[in-house]
């Protein structure tokens, strides 16, 4: 009887020392792998936000190619060839792209302040980008996608937009002078106070865009479109036009 009372109570202490044996050690394990403790499905629903480390300065080391979401503030990046390269908001702040090749790059990105002369973003995804005083004096834009970008206080002189679409673009204050923006899209564009003298608007969509203030002095409205002349004035021009330019919207010569 005693001796099966000990067996007994033998096998319950090591059952006992067993498992507590095991709790400790899933419990070092997840410890060691750096696992939480808590669930999976409470950080399933984490977003990217949450989690991602900040980004880290690659200024003077990056010479191309794919880089979303690098810090690349005041990076020189003159004459690079960035064609098709992926820089989803990364942040080109105040960045050096003087005749960089950025044909069809994505560059939804931070551009304030940056310096893209004579730069060639041809068919380059602009939308919703950053540009707030960039400098795209003489910049190949031909066919790129500015839907919806901020170009406030940009200086566009000689820059050609052929075809590019600006459709909801903030250009209050920018300078496009001399700027061919022929067969493009200023569809809800934001043009106050916007230099557009000697500007090349040949067939440009200008529907219920804010021209307020804004300088048309010599420019080319030849065939643009949805530009209504009411017994008010211009509707969606309030700005003064030369009776010149008045007739050359309603007929466009032929190219």
């Amino acid at each position: 009887m005693i001796q099966t009372a000990f067996t007994g109570l033998f096998i319950s202490i090591s059952m006992i020392l067993i498992i507590l044996g095991s709790a400790c050690g899933d419990d070092a394990s997840g410890q060691a792998s750096g696992e939480p403790k808590s669930s999976p499905s409470e950080y399933a629903n984490l977003g990217i936000k949450d989690t991602k480390p900040e980004s880290t300065p690659l200024v003077g080391q990056y010479q191309g190619g794919d880089c979303p979401g690098c810090d690349l503030t005041g990076a020189n990046l003159a004459g690079v060839n960035l064609t098709k390269a992926d820089l989803t908001r990364a942040n080109l702040t105040r960045a050096n792209l003087t005749k960089a090749n950025l044909t069809e790059a994505k560059l939804t990105a931070f551009l304030s302040g940056a310096d893209l002369s004579g730069a060639n973003l041809s068919g380059a995804h602009l939308a919703s980008a950053i540009l707030t005083d960039a400098d795209l004096v003489d910049a190949i834009l031909i066919g790129a996608n500015l839907t919806a970008a901020k170009l406030s206080g940009a200086n566009l002189t000689g820059a050609i937009l052929r075809g590019a679409s600006l459709s909801g673009a903030d250009l209050s204050g920018a300078d496009l002078t001399n700027a061919n923006i022929a067969h493009g899209k200023l569809i809800d564009a934001i043009l106050i106070a916007t230099n557009l003298s000697n500007a090349d608007l040949t067939s440009v969509d200008l529907s219920r865009a804010d021209l307020t203030d804004a300088n048309l002095s010599g420019a080319n409205l030849c065939g643009a479109t949805n530009v209504i002349l009411s017994e008010f004035g211009w509707q969606s021009v309030p700005v003064a036009l030369s009776e010149q330019q008045k007739k050359a919207i309603a007929t466009c010569p032929a190219e």
